[in-house]
């Protein structure tokens, strides 16, 4: 099993006020006052995941791929439609999205050692403000010299940016599940390729849904027109 450290080590910081260098200037490795950090939003769509549809959630990033979490109205939307097609459906129940579901981001240190000695310290608190703020309360340690940051939401592939930004990140080199097995979920049982293809921009316009099962055995498409009900395509 991997080392975790504990939360305490994470999070406390975020509810204290910033320590000083003697000097007076914000040491690299303190926690910065959170109301003044720049955090990526909506903060309502960030505070909303996990939601209780994850298929729904991960094809509603496909959609919104800049969006940090599923913007609500689409995933409304794609979840509404997966019911209605499943209903439909029902074999469809135990096929989900493949494990491209983004869990953690797995940070290597390879070029800062400086601030993996901080961490190990329990002297980085830089991140604590975005950790708390992504529901991130431990880390798992990989080989040595990289961490793993499990969240519980579904997050974009944009999080790698926003912890790159950080100070004292500048120089690491940040994975999400698809590029870094040590930061992907296991595949879930009934796995499939499920796509959505939006016909208008904002998301809620006609849509087209492909189930294709991972063994490619059985492919079925839905096309669902606004205030109408799922019908077969093909």
């Amino acid at each position: 099993m991997r080392p975790r450290l504990p939360p305490s080590s994470l999070l406390v910081a975020a509810l204290v006020s910033c320590q000083q260098s003697p000097d007076g200037e914000m040491a690299l490795w303190d926690a910065p006052d959170c109301a003044t950090v720049d955090l990526p939003g909506p903060a309502s769509d960030v505070a909303a995941t996990p939601r209780s549809d994850r298929d729904a959630e991960l094809l509603a990033l496909t959609v919104a791929p800049d969006a940090i979490a599923a913007p609500q109205a689409i995933y409304e939307r794609i979840a509404a439609d997966l019911a209605a097609i499943r209903a439909l459906d029902p074999a469809l129940e135990d096929v989900h999205p493949e494990c491209d579901d983004r869990r953690a981001l797995s940070i290597w240190f390879h070029a800062s050692q400086d601030v993996l000695d901080a961490i190990l310290a329990g002297e980085y608190h830089a991140w604590d403000c975005h950790n708390a703020y992504f529901g991130i309360d431990e880390l798992e340690r990989i080989d040595g010299v990289a961490f793993s940051l499990p969240f519980s939401g579904v997050l974009g592939d944009g999080i790698k940016d926003v912890y790159a930004a950080i100070p004292g990140l500048e120089d690491v080199d940040i994975f999400v599940c698809d590029e870094d097995p040590y930061a992907c979920p296991s595949c879930p049982e009934g796995s499939a390729s499920i796509t959505v293809e939006v016909f208008e921009d904002d998301g809620v316009g006609a849509r087209q849904y492909r189930f294709v099962w991972a063994d490619g055995a059985d492919e079925v498409a839905y096309r669902v027109e606004p205030g109408q009900a799922p019908e077969p395509v093909g």
